[in-house]
Protein backbone atom coordinates (compact mmCIF):
# COMPACT_ATOMS: atom_id res chain seq x y z
CA UNK A 1 0.00 0.00 0.00
CA UNK A 2 1.15 3.27 -0.74
CA UNK A 3 1.24 6.67 1.16
CA UNK A 4 -0.87 8.32 -1.85
CA UNK A 5 -4.58 7.60 -1.61
CA UNK A 6 -6.63 8.24 -4.69
CA UNK A 7 -9.40 10.38 -4.63
CA UNK A 8 -12.66 9.38 -6.03
CA UNK A 9 -12.62 9.55 -9.94
CA UNK A 10 -8.97 10.38 -9.71
CA UNK A 11 -7.08 8.12 -12.32
CA UNK A 12 -3.64 7.45 -11.44
CA UNK A 13 -2.67 7.22 -14.77
CA UNK A 14 -2.87 10.81 -14.78
CA UNK A 15 -0.02 11.33 -12.42
CA UNK A 16 2.92 10.68 -14.83
CA UNK A 17 1.38 13.46 -16.99
CA UNK A 18 1.01 15.97 -14.95
CA UNK A 19 4.20 15.29 -13.55
CA UNK A 20 5.85 15.56 -16.93
CA UNK A 21 3.80 18.83 -17.56
CA UNK A 22 4.95 20.67 -14.76
CA UNK A 23 8.90 19.46 -15.75
CA UNK A 24 7.69 21.00 -19.31
CA UNK A 25 6.67 24.29 -17.83
CA UNK A 26 9.91 24.45 -15.40
CA UNK A 27 12.04 24.20 -18.53
CA UNK A 28 10.12 26.89 -20.52
CA UNK A 29 10.76 29.31 -17.05
CA UNK A 30 14.19 28.11 -16.86
CA UNK A 31 15.11 29.26 -20.70
CA UNK A 32 12.99 32.59 -20.34
CA UNK A 33 15.15 33.48 -17.23
CA UNK A 34 18.29 32.50 -18.82
CA UNK A 35 18.02 32.70 -22.45
CA UNK A 36 15.15 35.24 -22.77
CA UNK A 37 13.18 32.52 -24.32
CA UNK A 38 9.58 33.43 -25.76
CA UNK A 39 6.89 30.62 -26.28
CA UNK A 40 3.66 30.63 -28.27
CA UNK A 41 0.93 28.37 -27.85
CA UNK A 42 2.28 24.48 -28.73
CA UNK A 43 0.28 22.84 -31.21
CA UNK A 44 -2.67 20.68 -29.82
CA UNK A 45 -0.90 17.79 -32.01
CA UNK A 46 2.27 17.96 -29.63
CA UNK A 47 2.49 15.37 -26.47
CA UNK A 48 4.05 16.47 -23.40
CA UNK A 49 6.15 13.72 -24.14
CA UNK A 50 7.20 15.45 -27.65
CA UNK A 51 7.03 19.18 -26.05
CA UNK A 52 9.66 17.89 -23.34
CA UNK A 53 12.22 16.60 -26.08
CA UNK A 54 11.57 19.32 -27.94
CA UNK A 55 12.32 21.62 -24.95
CA UNK A 56 15.36 19.26 -24.10
CA UNK A 57 16.91 19.84 -27.19
CA UNK A 58 16.44 23.16 -27.52
CA UNK A 59 17.97 23.82 -23.90
CA UNK A 60 20.56 21.57 -24.99
CA UNK A 61 21.45 23.68 -28.24
CA UNK A 62 20.69 27.02 -25.92
CA UNK A 63 23.89 26.03 -23.64
CA UNK A 64 26.25 25.31 -26.05
CA UNK A 65 25.41 28.37 -27.68
CA UNK A 66 26.22 30.21 -24.66
CA UNK A 67 29.30 27.79 -23.76
CA UNK A 68 30.32 28.26 -26.94
CA UNK A 69 34.00 28.40 -27.99
CA UNK A 70 36.10 30.10 -30.90
CA UNK A 71 38.47 27.99 -33.24
CA UNK A 72 39.87 28.32 -37.05
CA UNK A 73 38.10 26.78 -39.93
CA UNK A 74 41.92 24.84 -40.34
CA UNK A 75 42.12 23.67 -36.62
CA UNK A 76 38.58 22.32 -36.64
CA UNK A 77 39.46 20.65 -39.44
CA UNK A 78 42.32 18.78 -37.52
CA UNK A 79 44.72 21.10 -39.12
CA UNK A 80 45.73 18.76 -42.65
CA UNK A 81 48.75 18.97 -44.46
CA UNK A 82 48.95 21.56 -47.39
CA UNK A 83 51.69 22.97 -49.38
CA UNK A 84 52.12 26.48 -50.57
CA UNK A 85 50.19 27.18 -54.11
CA UNK A 86 53.67 27.98 -55.62
CA UNK A 87 55.05 24.57 -55.32
CA UNK A 88 51.90 23.11 -57.35
CA UNK A 89 51.11 22.86 -61.23
CA UNK A 90 47.41 23.11 -61.94
CA UNK A 91 46.84 19.63 -62.20
CA UNK A 92 47.75 18.93 -58.51
CA UNK A 93 46.17 21.95 -57.46
CA UNK A 94 42.85 20.87 -59.08
CA UNK A 95 43.56 17.77 -56.85
CA UNK A 96 44.22 19.60 -53.82
CA UNK A 97 41.70 21.41 -53.94
CA UNK A 98 39.25 18.42 -54.03
CA UNK A 99 41.32 16.70 -51.08
CA UNK A 100 40.87 19.84 -48.49
CA UNK A 101 37.22 20.05 -49.89
CA UNK A 102 36.77 16.41 -48.94
CA UNK A 103 38.34 16.69 -45.71
CA UNK A 104 36.40 19.87 -45.12
CA UNK A 105 33.18 18.13 -45.79
CA UNK A 106 34.15 14.88 -43.43
CA UNK A 107 34.51 17.68 -40.60
CA UNK A 108 30.77 19.20 -41.08
CA UNK A 109 32.51 22.11 -42.98
CA UNK A 110 30.78 23.28 -46.49
CA UNK A 111 32.44 25.41 -49.28
CA UNK A 112 30.26 26.81 -52.13
CA UNK A 113 31.82 27.93 -55.04
CA UNK A 114 29.56 29.02 -57.32
CA UNK A 115 31.31 30.62 -60.22
CA UNK A 116 34.50 29.37 -62.35
CA UNK A 117 37.85 30.00 -61.20
CA UNK A 118 41.37 29.05 -61.95
CA UNK A 119 41.97 26.23 -59.22
CA UNK A 120 45.07 28.49 -57.89
CA UNK A 121 42.63 31.19 -56.76
CA UNK A 122 40.02 28.45 -54.80
CA UNK A 123 43.18 26.92 -53.31
CA UNK A 124 44.68 29.87 -52.07
CA UNK A 125 41.69 31.46 -50.95
CA UNK A 126 40.90 28.12 -48.76
CA UNK A 127 44.42 27.70 -47.44
CA UNK A 128 45.70 31.46 -46.95
CA UNK A 129 42.03 32.90 -46.21
CA UNK A 130 39.55 30.25 -45.04
CA UNK A 131 41.63 28.32 -43.05
CA UNK A 132 42.61 31.20 -40.84
CA UNK A 133 39.09 32.46 -40.45
CA UNK A 134 38.03 32.27 -36.52
CA UNK A 135 34.68 30.49 -36.48
CA UNK A 136 32.62 28.84 -33.97
CA UNK A 137 33.38 25.14 -32.53
CA UNK A 138 30.01 23.56 -33.33
CA UNK A 139 31.22 20.03 -33.32
CA UNK A 140 29.38 19.23 -30.41
CA UNK A 141 26.13 19.97 -31.51
CA UNK A 142 27.03 17.98 -34.70
CA UNK A 143 26.10 21.06 -37.27
CA UNK A 144 27.49 21.83 -40.50
CA UNK A 145 28.96 25.21 -41.37
CA UNK A 146 28.88 26.43 -44.58
CA UNK A 147 31.06 28.85 -46.35
CA UNK A 148 30.43 30.74 -49.78
CA UNK A 149 33.68 31.91 -51.98
CA UNK A 150 31.44 34.88 -53.60
CA UNK A 151 30.94 35.88 -49.69
CA UNK A 152 34.22 36.72 -49.15
CA UNK A 153 34.57 38.05 -52.86
CA UNK A 154 32.05 39.08 -54.39
CA UNK A 155 31.46 38.40 -57.90
CA UNK A 156 29.23 40.97 -59.45
CA UNK A 157 28.80 39.42 -63.10
CA UNK A 158 27.70 36.52 -61.39
CA UNK A 159 25.02 38.08 -58.99
CA UNK A 160 23.88 40.32 -61.63
CA UNK A 161 23.32 36.95 -64.24
CA UNK A 162 21.65 35.68 -61.28
CA UNK A 163 19.08 38.49 -60.67
CA UNK A 164 18.74 38.15 -64.24
CA UNK A 165 17.48 34.68 -64.62
CA UNK A 166 15.29 35.69 -61.22
CA UNK A 167 13.52 38.54 -63.34
CA UNK A 168 13.25 36.28 -66.64
CA UNK A 169 11.55 33.47 -64.63
CA UNK A 170 9.10 35.82 -63.02
CA UNK A 171 8.16 37.15 -66.70
CA UNK A 172 7.89 33.85 -67.64
CA UNK A 173 5.61 32.38 -64.55
CA UNK A 174 3.92 35.75 -65.01
CA UNK A 175 4.97 36.01 -61.29
CA UNK A 176 5.88 38.84 -60.64
CA UNK A 177 4.45 40.67 -56.87
CA UNK A 178 5.02 44.04 -54.30
CA UNK A 179 7.43 41.32 -52.92
CA UNK A 180 9.63 40.55 -55.61
CA UNK A 181 12.80 40.72 -54.37
CA UNK A 182 14.87 41.24 -58.04
CA UNK A 183 12.64 44.44 -58.52
CA UNK A 184 13.84 47.86 -56.48
CA UNK A 185 11.47 49.23 -54.13
CA UNK A 186 11.41 52.31 -56.67
CA UNK A 187 12.04 51.95 -60.53
CA UNK A 188 13.01 55.34 -62.96
CA UNK A 189 11.64 56.79 -66.34
CA UNK A 190 13.82 57.08 -69.41
CA UNK A 191 13.43 60.89 -69.49
CA UNK A 192 15.48 64.49 -70.47
CA UNK A 193 19.08 63.05 -69.29
CA UNK A 194 19.49 67.05 -67.80
CA UNK A 195 16.62 66.46 -65.50
CA UNK A 196 16.42 64.27 -62.20
CA UNK A 197 15.31 61.09 -62.72
CA UNK A 198 11.32 60.54 -62.48
CA UNK A 199 10.54 57.66 -60.14
CA UNK A 200 7.71 54.83 -60.48
CA UNK A 201 6.88 52.69 -57.42
CA UNK A 202 6.98 48.67 -57.72
CA UNK A 203 3.96 48.80 -56.88
CA UNK A 204 2.62 50.58 -60.08
CA UNK A 205 4.98 48.92 -62.49
CA UNK A 206 3.92 45.28 -60.95
CA UNK A 207 0.38 46.44 -61.83
CA UNK A 208 1.23 47.30 -65.43
CA UNK A 209 2.98 43.83 -65.47
CA UNK A 210 -0.12 42.21 -64.32
CA UNK A 211 -2.45 43.75 -67.13
CA UNK A 212 0.06 42.22 -69.58
CA UNK A 213 -0.12 38.82 -68.03
CA UNK A 214 -3.81 38.91 -67.15
CA UNK A 215 -4.66 39.04 -70.92
CA UNK A 216 -2.82 35.60 -71.06
CA UNK A 217 -3.48 32.04 -70.36
CA UNK A 218 0.52 31.54 -69.85
CA UNK A 219 3.30 32.36 -71.86
CA UNK A 220 4.41 28.97 -73.32
CA UNK A 221 8.37 27.65 -75.23
CA UNK A 222 10.20 30.62 -72.97
CA UNK A 223 13.50 31.03 -74.66
CA UNK A 224 16.06 33.59 -73.66
CA UNK A 225 20.00 34.41 -74.44
CA UNK A 226 22.13 36.52 -72.65
CA UNK A 227 24.37 38.47 -74.95
CA UNK A 228 26.36 41.00 -72.68
CA UNK A 229 26.24 41.84 -68.79
CA UNK A 230 28.64 44.76 -67.81
CA UNK A 231 29.44 47.17 -64.53
CA UNK A 232 30.77 49.44 -62.80
CA UNK A 233 31.56 49.20 -59.05
CA UNK A 234 32.34 52.26 -56.54
CA UNK A 235 34.71 50.48 -53.88
CA UNK A 236 34.77 53.18 -51.89
CA UNK A 237 30.81 53.57 -51.05
CA UNK A 238 30.65 50.37 -51.55
CA UNK A 239 27.96 50.72 -54.34
CA UNK A 240 27.37 50.00 -58.07
CA UNK A 241 25.62 50.34 -61.50
CA UNK A 242 25.15 47.33 -64.02
CA UNK A 243 23.20 45.93 -67.31
CA UNK A 244 22.43 42.74 -68.38
CA UNK A 245 20.70 42.33 -72.51
CA UNK A 246 20.09 39.67 -74.62
CA UNK A 247 16.82 38.55 -76.21
CA UNK A 248 13.81 36.40 -75.62
CA UNK A 249 11.11 34.59 -77.32
CA UNK A 250 8.31 32.47 -76.34
CA UNK A 251 4.32 32.00 -77.01
CA UNK A 252 1.45 33.93 -75.50
CA UNK A 253 -0.97 31.86 -74.83
CA UNK A 254 -4.68 33.33 -74.89
CA UNK A 255 -7.43 32.25 -73.75
CA UNK A 256 -9.41 31.21 -76.50
CA UNK A 257 -6.46 28.79 -76.78
CA UNK A 258 -4.89 31.38 -79.74
CA UNK A 259 -1.03 32.16 -79.70
CA UNK A 260 0.46 34.84 -80.28
CA UNK A 261 4.33 34.48 -81.13
CA UNK A 262 6.49 37.36 -78.84
CA UNK A 263 9.92 38.08 -79.55
CA UNK A 264 12.63 40.74 -78.91
CA UNK A 265 15.48 41.75 -77.21
CA UNK A 266 15.65 43.06 -73.45
CA UNK A 267 17.81 45.31 -71.17
CA UNK A 268 17.99 45.03 -67.69
CA UNK A 269 19.27 48.26 -65.97
CA UNK A 270 20.54 47.24 -62.50
CA UNK A 271 21.62 49.06 -59.15
CA UNK A 272 23.51 47.73 -55.82
CA UNK A 273 23.37 49.00 -52.29
CA UNK A 274 23.87 46.79 -49.17
CA UNK A 275 24.79 44.32 -51.32
CA UNK A 276 22.21 43.45 -53.23
CA UNK A 277 21.34 44.15 -57.13
CA UNK A 278 18.53 44.86 -58.55
CA UNK A 279 16.13 46.12 -61.05
CA UNK A 280 16.00 50.22 -61.41
CA UNK A 281 14.96 50.17 -65.03
CA UNK A 282 14.40 47.89 -68.16
CA UNK A 283 13.02 47.54 -71.93
CA UNK A 284 11.29 44.28 -72.33
CA UNK A 285 8.82 43.25 -75.42
CA UNK A 286 5.16 44.32 -74.64
CA UNK A 287 5.93 46.39 -71.21
CA UNK A 288 5.56 49.97 -71.95
CA UNK A 289 6.41 52.74 -69.76
CA UNK A 290 4.23 55.08 -68.84
CA UNK A 291 4.25 58.78 -70.44
CA UNK A 292 5.97 61.57 -68.58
Amino acid sequence: MNGHENKPGENPDDEPLENLNTENEILKLKMQAEYGAVFGKMSDELTPEMEHEFLKNVLRFEEEWKNKKMTTVYELIEKPSFKPAAELNEEELKAEVKRLKEIMESHKVVLTVRGRYKAEVIYKFITEELFNKETEDMRAAGMTQHFTYEEFHPNHKLDIHGQTMDFLKNWFEQSFNENTAVLAGQLFLITDPKQPPVLISKEEVVQRMQMIFDSYQKFDDCQLAIMDIGFQWDDANERGVGHSEGGVKYDAVLENGTVEKIQGPFKLYFSCEFGLWQVMHFVFPQFKWPNV
